[in-house]
């Protein structure tokens, strides 16, 4: 991909993988920093990117699979702060925990 440059790949997809962050992750500053990910990322592989894909595609993957890792990652640290209180024995009720898990993404 010797013939692209990153200033105009920014211009035309920042707002397209803004918006899709966003909608992934449901917080604007969040999908910020997600942006700012994506085209580091996509900064660092321009030059290996195989035409086999489209460019619009190729990033489209990359700002889902930031997402995805972003949520993870998120779930692991609300996980982990439940079970730092649990394992403290600070207790609640039964519909608080429910709530809790429910809130966590676990049902």
């Amino acid at each position: 991909m010797a013939n692209w440059s990153f200033e105009p790949i920014y211009e035309l997809y920042a707002k397209q993988v803004y918006n899709l962050s966003l909608h992934n992750v449901q917080n604007a500053s969040d999908a910020e920093d997600i942006i700012q990910e994506v085209f580091i990322k996509i900064h660092q592989k321009i030059a290996s990117f195989q035409e086999e894909a489209q460019v619009k595609t190729w990033i489209y993957r990359i700002t889902i699979n930031h997402c995805l890792d972003f949520i993870k990652a998120k779930k692991l640290r609300n996980v982990s702060v439940f079970l730092l209180l649990y394992s403290m024995k600070i207790v609640w009720s039964r519909s608080q925990n429910e709530q809790i898990l429910r809130t966590l993404g676990y049902n």
